[in-house]
């Protein structure tokens, strides 16, 4: 009997043990989910720090204080027909406004790795976009301190202690992407297309930066 009470005792200790992985496993997956939609309170001032510092240890290749840099944001668990064709839209503006006139970055909350990999998984090969992984305060910053264009309505309790409320309140609303100068300037940012070629105003400010920089050097 009382080696049936501890073997009884093992496998309730084993099924709690497992049950409690899976649990924090899925609070886990829970936060990082949240990462990808919702936004945190963090200055740009704040968040161009970190970007700035995780650049320079971990992408000393780009030079953002040499040259300006044009930056966007798309990352989804649904990434469908039109976040492969913002991203290759993104990737094809190097081949018009010239490979070495900017910094191309594919800025994303997630691991680089993890990120690679599902692009990759999705066909999107990028010859010109530096993927830069968890770089969720920066993004974060952006939409703080240079909010979207586009909107989220809905009909229903609005109060501020409605969670449904405070998930759209700080939902990021992609494709956004934004021209940057050396300094940290945001010139420019968009939200409205999902093809930023097609943004008129993003591509006269992405070309009047390349003739400004010729004009300096003559």
């Amino acid at each position: 009997m009382r080696r049936f009470l501890i073997i009884l005792f093992v496998i309730s200790v084993i099924v709690n043990l497992v049950l409690k992985i899976k649990k924090n496993g899925r609070m886990h997956q829970g936060k990082e989910m949240a990462r990808l939609f919702q936004y945190k309170k963090v200055s740009y001032k704040n968040g161009y720090k970190y970007f700035e510092n995780k650049m320079g240890k971990k992408h000393p290749e780009v030079n953002i204080k040499g040259k300006n840099s044009i930056i966007i944001f798309w990352d989804s668990t649904n990434f469908d027909f039109m976040g492969s064709s913002t991203m290759k839209d993104m990737d094809s503006l190097a081949g018009v406004l010239g490979k070495y006139s900017y910094n191309y970055i594919f800025a994303t909350e997630m691991r680089e790795d993890i990120s690679n990999y599902f692009l990759q998984r999705n066909g999107i090969e990028n010859k010109n976009l530096n993927i830069a992984g968890d770089m969720d305060d920066f993004i974060s910053s952006l939409y703080c301190d240079y909010p979207t264009q586009r909107k989220v309505y809905f009909s229903g309790d609005t109060s501020k202690n409605n969670k449904f409320y405070n998930f759209l309140h700080y939902q990021k609303i992609k494709p956004y992407y934004l021209i940057m100068d050396t300094s940290g300037k945001v010139l420019y940012h968009g939200d409205k297309y999902f093809l930023p070629s097609k943004d008129t105003t993003f591509m006269r400010y992405a070309k009047s930066g390349i003739v400004t920089k010729t004009l300096k050097n003559l």
